[in-house]
């Protein structure tokens, strides 16, 4: 990897996968992983967490996994202003907690014209640039059409649902990736896919339960790395899986803290980093990739992670590992499903739901409450 923008391109990445996922702290799915900085009383799901984290937890062992890793997002409001845009706004910062989980929102952070940073977001940045890539999923910062053929800009109808559909199964999108890898061999430099199903509806009635939810996007990781790892393609890929915020559970270190893993064959097997990163150092590191310019001096700013790296490829490849939680379906008259529809929660979006998390919390905990002054409380109330 270069160790500076100005270096580049990398001679060795080539094609950088990057998936987000919903609403995770760190402890909540890796905790209780050894030689890592874990509380395992905060597990999401105790005695569960092979059965429905399986994919995520797998990877995290076999290649890079970060404990040092956090978002300064607390909601999705803020989360995917991040991951997209590699910093906050002030926008942002002033209008998400006076519409958070009010079933309207002031112009979308992001989307509208006032809540856009004005370098634009890592599409704008990547369009400027001449770096090809596919948004899959990302409403917010996603690129106007820039006038070409082929187009490099836009969302891609072709992704199932197109954009967010926490409804359709993550297994779906993975397939979509991993098929254009390994059968078409038509993977962008960047490829941005939301995968939300971890998000959950909690116990809302006729809803998947959030452990098959849960259960569900984890397979759908196993197959993208699984898929991924046994293309052609795959010598020159890193695949980096993170969440855009860290609103379910509780973190023993900062409640800010959230899972991040790189999977490739540059990357360290079985290592866990250390370095204290955040959402900008990635944004960073994909200036070194692609050997441009960075995006704005917060990400100039960041630190580095270039720790996991090596100059001794692995190219093994992954192996899923099949579902081991059953499908289930929530039922009425529930203690969860009750609270559920008194809420009145617009599931159709990100984070339009104040007190899913502890709901869910409570769920896979068989109805106890979160350790005070750990868990990460979204009632605003």
């Amino acid at each position: 990897m270069p160790d500076t923008n100005t270096a580049g391109p990398s001679k060795q990445i080539q094609h950088v996968v990057f998936i987000v996922k919903e609403n995770k702290t760190y402890d909540a799915v890796y905790g209780d992983l050894p030689g890592a900085n874990g509380d395992p009383k905060l597990v999401m799901a105790p005695g569960k967490m092979d059965s429905i984290f399986g994919n995520q937890r797998k990877a995290a062992k076999t290649f890079t996994l970060f404990d040092n890793y956090y978002t300064s997002a607390e909601q999705s409001i803020q989360g995917h202003v991040w991951t997209t845009f590699g910093r906050t706004t002030d926008f942002t910062e002033r209008t998400w907690l006076v519409s958070w989980g009010r079933g309207s929102r002031l112009p979308f952070q992001g989307i509208n014209v006032v809540g856009r940073p004005v370098e634009g977001s890592v599409f704008d940045w990547l369009q400027r640039n001449g770096v090809p890539f596919d948004n899959m999923g990302e409403p917010v910062g996603a690129a106007d059409d820039d006038g070409k053929k082929p187009k490099n800009c836009c969302l891609d109808n072709n992704y199932p649902g197109k954009i967010y559909t926490m409804d359709l199964p993550d297994t779906v999108k993975s397939c979509y990736i991993a098929a254009r890898a390994r059968v078409l061999c038509d993977l962008k430099a960047f490829t941005y896919a939301i995968q939300p199903n971890d998000h959950t509806a909690g116990g809302s009635v006729n809803k998947p339960t959030p452990q098959t939810y849960i259960a569900v996007g984890d397979e759908g990781i196993g197959i993208l790395l699984d898929g991924l790892s046994k293309s052609p393609l795959w010598g020159s890929t890193l695949v980096i899986v993170t969440e855009d915020d860290p609103q379910d559970g509780g973190d023993h270190v900062d409640a800010h803290r959230t899972p991040l893993f790189f999977a490739s064959p540059w990357v360290k097997r079985g290592f866990v980093a250390k370095g204290h990163y955040d959402t900008s150092s990635i944004h960073k590191l994909l200036a070194h990739v692609y050997g441009k310019p960075y995006s704005s001096d917060i990400v100039a700013r960041a630190a580095l992670p270039l720790e996991m790296f090596t100059s001794t490829p692995d190219y093994t490849p992954f192996d899923r590992l099949p579902r081991a939680e059953p499908l289930a379906c929530n039922v009425g008259g529930t203690k969860s499903a009750i609270e559920a529809a008194h809420s009145k929660w617009d599931l159709s979006q990100p984070d339009q739901a104040p007190g899913l998390s502890r709901q869910v919390w409570e769920i896979l905990h068989h109805g106890a409450a979160p350790p005070i002054g750990t868990y990460v409380d979204d009632d605003d109330d």
